[in-house]
């Protein structure tokens, strides 16, 4: 989860960094990473994926432009950058 999590945080880093220019309209844009766990052999992929959804969800009520791991035992959340 921690590699998971550095790279998410690298590839949001550096979307929010990269100016986009169309014509002479200059902006930025920004993304959000939810990231889950299986935690034993008894979850599946769908399990998985509802966990990262989930995780996805609550970065975006939280304002966005995040990384957030979820473990899919725990609620307990970690929001990294902004």
């Amino acid at each position: 989860m921690e590699t998971a999590t550095e790279v998410a945080e690298r590839l949001r880093s550096s979307i929010e960094a990269t100016e986009i220019l169309y014509g002479h309209i200059q902006t930025r844009i920004t993304a959000s990473f939810g990231l889950g766990q299986l935690q034993s052999s008894s979850n599946t992929w769908e399990h998985l994926f509802m966990s990262c959804d989930k995780a996805l969800y609550e970065v975006k009520r939280a304002g966005g432009n995040l990384s957030e791991p979820r473990s899919s035992k725990t609620s307990k959340l970690t929001l990294l950058g902004h």
